[in-house]
C-alpha cells in the first residue's frame, strides 16, 4: 500500500477542495466489498434479533433507528447502524454469532488505520512537527443501514459535519451530497473502488481553521438497501494533544474536550478510549 504518496494527495486535496477521493487497490476494494456483503446479511435479520447485538451504550454494536440524529432528536436519521470501536469485539454481545461480519470490519480497518496515520504525519510535517496523533483506541467503524423512508421525507440525514478528525466513507448508492460553497450541495456517490476522506471540526481546530469541516447530507432517493460505511477517527482522550497551528480560531479551546463531547450533538455518548 502506497500510503505515503496517497497521504500527500489527500492532504493536498483537503487544503485545495475540502475533501479527497482516493482509489483503492484491488485487494483493498475486495475487503470493502466483504464488509458490505457481510453487513447486508447482518441487517437482514429481524430487528428484535439485531438488538441482541447492542452493547452497554449506543457507542457499541447495534444501534436502533431513532437513536441518532443530525440536527434534532425529532428528526432522527433514517437508518439503524452497527459500530465497532478500536477493533475490540469484547464490547459486542453475542459476538461469536457474527464472526464473519466482525472479521470483515477488522480487515477493512487494517486498510484505513495506516492510511490515517500517514495523513496525520503528512499534515504534521506541513506544520513543522513530527509528533504523531494517537487515535487507534478512539476511532471506530460504523455501517449504516438505510430504511425505505416516506416520500414526504426529503433527507435521510440532515446537513451536518461529523465532529471528528476525519471520516473515511463509502456508500453503495446515491444520496450523499456535500456542501459546495459555490453551488450549495452537490451529489457525490463513491464507487466500489475508492474511499472518500472528509475532514471534521476537530481537524479544523487542529489546523487553526485552515481546513474546514465538510458538511454533508443524505437525500432520500427511495433506494432500498442503501448502505454507508464510515471510519470515524478521533484523538485518544488519554494522550495530550495540541493544535498544529494556534490562532484566534482555537485560542483557549481544549481540543480533546471538544472532541470528547462532540458526539453529543447527534445524541450519542462521549468519545471513549478503549
Amino acid at each position: 500500500m502506497l500510503t505515503g504518496s496517497r497521504a500527500e494527495v489527500i492532504v493536498d486535496d483537503l487544503f485545495r477542495q475540502g475533501y479527497s477521493r482516493i482509489p483503492l487497490e484491488a485487494a483493498e476494494a475486495a475487503r470493502l466489498a466483504q464488509v458490505f456483503a457481510a453487513g447486508s446479511e447482518f441487517f437482514d435479520q429481524d430487528v428484535n434479533d439485531l438488538k441482541r447485538f447492542s452493547g452497554s451504550s449506543t457507542n457499541h454494536g447495534y444501534r436502533a433507528f431513532g437513536d441518532e440524529y443530525s440536527i434534532s432528536p425529532d428528526r432522527p436519521d433514517q437508518n439503524d447502524s452497527f459500530s465497532l470501536w478500536a477493533d475490540d469485539t469484547s464490547t459486542i454481545p453475542c459476538a461469536d454469532e457474527i464472526t464473519p461480519f466482525l472479521g470483515a470490519l477488522s480487515d477493512w480497518r487494517a486498510v484505513l488505520l495506516p492510511l490515517a496515520k500517514s495523513i496525520f504525519g503528512a499534515l504534521g510535517q506541513r506544520y513543522g512537527t513530527h509528533k504523531p496523533i494517537s487515535f487507534e483506541r478512539a476511532a471506530y467503524l460504523q455501517l449504516n443501514n438505510y430504511n425505505l423512508a416516506s416520500p414526504d421525507i426529503d433527507f435521510l440525514q440532515d446537513a451536518h459535519e461529523d465532529g471528528h478528525l476525519v471520516t473515511f466513507i463509502n456508500t453503495t448508492a446515491a444520496g450523499l451530497e456535500i456542501r459546495d460553497t459555490v453551488d450549495g450541495f452537490t451529489p457525490l456517490t463513491t464507487t466500489a473502488n475508492e474511499v472518500l476522506v472528509m475532514p471534521g471540526s476537530v481537524l479544523t481546530k487542529m489546523t487553526g481553521a485552515q481546513v474546514a469541516p465538510l458538511y454533508h447530507r443524505v437525500r432520500n432517493c427511495a433506494i432500498v438497501g442503501r448502505k454507508s460505511l464510515m471510519y470515524f477517527v478521533n484523538p485518544q482522550m488519554d494522550v495530550p494533544l495540541a493544535p498544529w497551528l494556534s490562532n484566534e480560531t482555537n485560542d483557549g479551546i481544549d481540543i480533546l474536550e471538544y472532541a470528547r463531547t462532540a458526539p453529543g450533538m447527534f445524541g450519542l455518548p462521549d468519545i471513549e478510549a478503549i
